[in-house]
């Protein structure tokens, strides 16, 4: 499911924010853009913080995940105290990367760090957040200001990692043909690029169905038109789809399909990366 993150929940959570960190009095702000940016700004303005920098991480490169995280941006500091905000630690992996970097750099000053939202899979927890993420956020900054043509509704995240060879589809909300047609674009240059896939990973707690038949006949074409390009598919999910596919897929589809729990991501691309050898 997609959760829209309107203007008027922004502004009562960071009113919250702002009430929890006053115990610590930040002296300074560091935005982790773009997502922390907005929030940045709110609290700075409530905090009454006029040292407000910003740095910038990049863990994707469009959608192909990299093999490190790039830091882009330098810090020059004069307080103490600072505080390091971003909207969201999802998979923990940029919040604790920069707070790693800033320990190891600025020894002398205390660090803390907050979000809106913390998702508990995160590899870190911030200081200070208000919300647990149970399921995808869409921030209204995200979504607001696009055109028209920008704007469309994909509730498919579609993740490229190039060194592994392998997808991740990471369904959002009921599937729609507009989904199908929005992975197929990036996953067809994809395998051109790096040749056959060694597989293919449906990651979601619970498969959200589909939003019509046709969105349904769509995914079976996508399946059809796909599956003789990859080794292994594998199912990351607590729904019973996964071990259903498990049982049946193997009917129907040339790649070995294997199922595991939503908490196993890791030991899934462990098993499709087996498939080189």
């Amino acid at each position: 499911m997609k959760k829209q993150y309107v203007y008027e929940d922004f502004k009562k959570d960071t009113r919250v924010l702002i009430n929890a960190v006053k115990e610590y009095k930040p002296e300074a702000i560091l935005a982790i853009a773009r997502g922390g940016c907005t929030l940045s700004h709110a609290m700075a303005e409530g905090l009454n913080i006029r040292d407000l920098q910003s740095v910038r991480t990049e863990l994707y490169d469009k959608e192909c995940k990299r093999e490190h995280i790039s830091l882009f941006g330098e810090c020059n500091f004069s307080a103490k105290r600072v505080l390091v905000l971003d909207d969201i630690a999802d998979s923990g992996e940029t919040l604790a990367f920069i707070m790693k970097y800033l320990e190891d750099n600025f020894k002398d000053i205390e660090f803390r760090s907050a979000t809106l939202f913390y998702k508990k899979t995160s590899i870190y927890e911030p200081t200070y957040w208000v919300n647990e993420a149970n399921e995808w956020i869409e921030f209204f900054w995200e979504k607001d200001f696009l055109t028209e043509k920008e704007n469309l509704d994909v509730n498919l995240e579609v993740i490229l990692e190039e060194k592994s060879k392998i997808v991740i589809l990471k369904p959002n909300a009921e599937l729609s043909k507009d989904d199908f047609l929005y992975a197929k674009s990036l996953i067809d240059p994809f395998v051109t690029k790096v040749g056959k896939l060694n597989g293919i990973v449906i990651y979601t707690k619970d498969f959200p169905g589909w939003d019509s038949f046709s969105a349904f006949v769509m995914h079976m074409e996508f399946i059809k038109d796909h599956h003789k390009k990859i080794k292994r598919l594998a199912f990351v999910t607590d729904s019973f789809v996964g071990e259903m596919a498990q049982e049946v897929g193997s009917h129907f589809v040339s790649a070995e399909i294997k199922n595991f729990d939503y908490d196993a991501l890791d030991d899934a691309k462990r098993w499709i990366g087996s498939s080189e050898h």
